[in-house]
Protein backbone atom coordinates (compact mmCIF):
# COMPACT_ATOMS: atom_id res chain seq x y z
CA UNK A 1 0.00 0.00 0.00
CA UNK A 2 1.30 3.56 -0.78
CA UNK A 3 1.58 5.95 1.82
CA UNK A 4 0.43 9.35 1.67
CA UNK A 5 3.60 10.99 1.82
CA UNK A 6 4.69 8.45 -1.19
CA UNK A 7 1.72 9.86 -3.20
CA UNK A 8 2.46 13.52 -2.19
CA UNK A 9 6.03 13.36 -3.62
CA UNK A 10 4.74 11.63 -6.73
CA UNK A 11 2.74 14.76 -6.74
CA UNK A 12 5.13 17.01 -6.62
CA UNK A 13 7.79 15.99 -7.21
CA UNK A 14 9.68 19.16 -6.06
CA UNK A 15 8.76 18.06 -2.60
CA UNK A 16 10.77 14.86 -3.26
CA UNK A 17 14.12 15.93 -1.05
CA UNK A 18 11.64 17.74 1.80
CA UNK A 19 9.56 14.10 2.35
CA UNK A 20 12.94 12.19 2.86
CA UNK A 21 13.62 14.42 5.55
CA UNK A 22 10.80 14.32 6.75
CA UNK A 23 10.92 10.13 6.85
CA UNK A 24 14.37 10.83 8.59
CA UNK A 25 12.25 13.05 11.34
CA UNK A 26 9.56 11.20 12.00
CA UNK A 27 12.21 7.84 12.65
CA UNK A 28 13.98 9.90 14.74
CA UNK A 29 10.39 11.15 16.65
CA UNK A 30 9.38 7.49 17.06
CA UNK A 31 12.10 5.86 17.91
CA UNK A 32 12.85 8.85 20.83
CA UNK A 33 8.69 8.34 21.84
CA UNK A 34 9.58 4.45 22.10
CA UNK A 35 12.76 5.17 23.89
CA UNK A 36 10.76 7.41 26.38
CA UNK A 37 7.63 5.63 26.15
CA UNK A 38 6.17 8.86 25.73
CA UNK A 39 2.76 8.97 23.81
CA UNK A 40 2.00 12.44 22.32
CA UNK A 41 -0.20 12.75 18.78
CA UNK A 42 0.82 11.66 15.29
CA UNK A 43 2.16 14.36 13.48
CA UNK A 44 -0.01 15.04 10.61
CA UNK A 45 2.05 16.45 7.42
CA UNK A 46 -0.07 18.38 4.74
CA UNK A 47 0.70 21.34 1.80
CA UNK A 48 -1.14 24.51 1.60
CA UNK A 49 -0.88 26.39 -1.30
CA UNK A 50 -0.07 29.79 0.56
CA UNK A 51 1.45 28.60 3.71
CA UNK A 52 5.11 29.18 5.05
CA UNK A 53 6.69 26.19 6.20
CA UNK A 54 6.17 25.33 9.93
CA UNK A 55 3.70 23.87 11.87
CA UNK A 56 2.09 23.74 15.23
CA UNK A 57 0.95 21.63 18.46
CA UNK A 58 -2.94 21.76 19.96
CA UNK A 59 -3.08 21.04 23.20
CA UNK A 60 -7.01 21.42 23.04
CA UNK A 61 -7.52 19.04 19.82
CA UNK A 62 -4.13 16.86 20.29
CA UNK A 63 -3.08 17.84 17.38
CA UNK A 64 0.57 17.76 16.08
CA UNK A 65 0.65 19.55 12.45
CA UNK A 66 3.77 20.10 9.97
CA UNK A 67 3.37 21.88 6.90
CA UNK A 68 4.97 20.95 4.11
CA UNK A 69 6.57 22.92 1.62
CA UNK A 70 9.69 23.02 -0.85
CA UNK A 71 12.90 24.82 0.53
CA UNK A 72 15.65 25.09 -1.68
CA UNK A 73 19.23 23.38 -1.39
CA UNK A 74 17.77 20.39 1.05
CA UNK A 75 19.85 16.86 0.10
CA UNK A 76 18.67 14.43 1.91
CA UNK A 77 21.38 11.78 1.90
CA UNK A 78 23.72 14.72 2.86
CA UNK A 79 21.02 16.55 6.08
CA UNK A 80 22.01 16.66 9.16
CA UNK A 81 20.35 18.77 11.37
CA UNK A 82 21.82 22.04 12.80
CA UNK A 83 21.34 24.01 15.83
CA UNK A 84 19.22 26.59 13.99
CA UNK A 85 16.96 24.32 11.58
CA UNK A 86 14.04 25.82 9.83
CA UNK A 87 13.54 22.68 7.98
CA UNK A 88 10.80 20.53 8.10
CA UNK A 89 12.99 18.17 10.22
CA UNK A 90 13.31 20.70 12.75
CA UNK A 91 9.96 21.86 12.26
CA UNK A 92 8.36 18.71 13.22
CA UNK A 93 10.65 17.97 15.96
CA UNK A 94 10.32 21.28 17.69
CA UNK A 95 6.60 21.36 17.41
CA UNK A 96 6.50 17.40 19.06
CA UNK A 97 8.67 19.06 21.15
CA UNK A 98 5.60 21.14 22.68
CA UNK A 99 3.33 18.37 22.66
CA UNK A 100 6.09 16.56 25.27
CA UNK A 101 6.45 19.55 27.35
CA UNK A 102 2.53 20.34 27.36
CA UNK A 103 2.66 15.80 28.72
CA UNK A 104 5.41 15.34 30.41
CA UNK A 105 7.46 18.70 31.75
CA UNK A 106 6.57 21.30 34.68
CA UNK A 107 7.62 24.31 32.90
CA UNK A 108 10.04 24.60 35.64
CA UNK A 109 12.68 24.33 32.80
CA UNK A 110 15.92 26.58 33.32
CA UNK A 111 17.32 29.04 31.09
CA UNK A 112 20.91 27.68 31.50
CA UNK A 113 23.89 28.69 29.78
CA UNK A 114 22.73 30.27 26.70
CA UNK A 115 19.97 30.56 24.27
CA UNK A 116 19.85 27.87 21.39
CA UNK A 117 18.68 29.43 18.86
CA UNK A 118 16.73 32.25 17.57
CA UNK A 119 13.38 30.64 18.02
CA UNK A 120 14.33 29.98 22.14
CA UNK A 121 13.34 32.91 23.54
CA UNK A 122 14.27 34.26 26.89
CA UNK A 123 10.92 35.01 28.59
CA UNK A 124 9.02 32.62 26.19
CA UNK A 125 8.89 28.83 28.40
CA UNK A 126 6.69 27.04 25.80
CA UNK A 127 9.39 28.22 22.98
CA UNK A 128 12.31 27.31 25.09
CA UNK A 129 10.87 24.07 26.22
CA UNK A 130 10.23 23.30 22.18
CA UNK A 131 13.69 24.37 21.13
CA UNK A 132 15.39 22.25 23.93
CA UNK A 133 13.63 19.16 22.96
CA UNK A 134 14.14 19.60 19.49
CA UNK A 135 17.37 19.25 20.03
CA UNK A 136 17.72 16.14 22.62
CA UNK A 137 15.35 14.92 20.64
CA UNK A 138 17.86 14.79 17.80
CA UNK A 139 21.13 14.30 19.93
CA UNK A 140 21.02 14.50 23.29
CA UNK A 141 25.09 14.92 24.00
CA UNK A 142 24.54 17.87 21.69
CA UNK A 143 22.04 19.44 24.48
CA UNK A 144 24.35 18.50 27.15
CA UNK A 145 27.43 20.17 25.03
CA UNK A 146 25.03 23.44 24.47
CA UNK A 147 23.35 23.57 27.78
CA UNK A 148 24.30 21.27 30.55
CA UNK A 149 21.22 22.60 32.94
CA UNK A 150 18.94 21.82 30.37
CA UNK A 151 20.24 18.73 29.25
CA UNK A 152 20.42 17.91 33.34
CA UNK A 153 16.86 19.09 33.58
CA UNK A 154 15.41 16.75 30.68
CA UNK A 155 17.29 13.71 31.96
CA UNK A 156 15.94 13.97 35.59
CA UNK A 157 12.04 14.35 34.41
CA UNK A 158 12.41 11.50 30.79
CA UNK A 159 13.13 8.42 32.04
CA UNK A 160 13.76 5.62 29.32
CA UNK A 161 12.60 2.79 29.23
CA UNK A 162 14.45 -0.60 30.65
CA UNK A 163 14.47 -2.87 28.01
CA UNK A 164 13.30 -6.76 29.13
CA UNK A 165 11.03 -5.49 31.95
Amino acid sequence: MTDYLSILAMAQPELAEDIKILRKGLAVLNAFKAKYNLKIPTAQVTTMENAAIGGYYQRSREELKVYLKHVENLNADTYQMQVEDNSVYGILLHEAGHAIADKYLDKEMPFGEKRLSEHDYPDDVSEREAETLRIFIDNEEKLRELNPSRYEYLKNRLKPVKEGV
